[in-house]
């Protein structure tokens, strides 16, 4: 519980020790909420994917610079560009592909078993325990492998099955703070949606900038928050470098 309110706590340091990592994906996003809000139709799927992935590269840099800040006790180097001249950053951008692929095969893998099970088994009915059950399921591996990233953030190279083993004395209490960390996010998140959808809302454009805006800062801190909370239980996992 500790790890989980010092994840939060840690949005008040990052606010101006990270300001020049952040701004370029509040950037991102702001376009992003723009393209929502403007109501596009052409294409609308395939920008926003773009800008997902264009998000998920370009917060390397503030999530390096978090995780070497939480492991390593390294002064935080408010900076963007410099990083990609890191050795320790190649090899981040390689375990994050790692784990985008694994997770990908393991969702469809997932997936591809689920649909076997319903068409062995024939009852439909099956389906509305079966998701949410592989859902968790899946969130539940991404705990275990994701301490690939907060390692080679500090340069250490460990593979998927390192993390997945490092993180099995702790799973449970890793894999519950994290579904507690997504869901205190989720809330405010829930209410600025469905305040969207109503009219008064639609038709004032002040307030709907305003919410956007919003949730885009909850965005940021939720990112902040998750790499923190990974960083400090990856500190407590960690072997000891030889």
């Amino acid at each position: 519980m500790s790890n989980l309110i010092k994840s939060f706590l840690y949005n008040v340091y990052a606010l101006k020790a990270h300001k020049m990592q952040y701004i370029p994906i509040l950037f991102i996003l702001i376009i992003s909420q723009f393209i929502s809000i403007s109501g596009m139709k052409d294409d609308m799927t395939m920008l926003i994917s773009i800008l997902t992935i264009s998000i998920i590269f370009m917060s390397a840099p503030l999530i390096i610079s978090v995780c070497r800040n939480i492991l390593l006790l390294e002064g935080v180097e408010n900076q963007y560009v410099d990083f990609f001249k890191k050795d320790y950053f190649s090899l981040y951008i390689r375990k994050l592909v790692l784990l985008m692929l694994s997770m990908l095969i393991i969702t469809v893998l997932v997936i591809l078993v689920n649909q076997i099970i319903l068409l062995i088994l024939d009852n439909d009915n099956l389906a509305k325990f079966l998701y949410p059950i592989s859902l968790i399921y899946i969130i539940y591996v991404y705990t275990r492998i994701l301490f690939i990233l907060p390692a080679s953030a500090t340069g250490e190279d460990i593979s998927i099955l390192e993390s997945f083993e490092m993180s099995k004395r702790h799973s449970i209490k890793i894999f519950t703070s994290y579904i507690l960390l997504i869901a205190i996010y989720s809330i405010p998140s829930f209410f600025i949606y469905f305040f969207n959808l109503t009219d008064h809302i639609k038709a004032n454009t002040v307030l709907l900038y305003a919410f956007s805006l919003l949730s885009i800062l909850i965005v940021i801190a939720e990112l902040i928050s998750q790499t923190v909370l990974i960083s400090l239980y990856y500190k407590e996992i960690r072997r000891p470098i030889k």
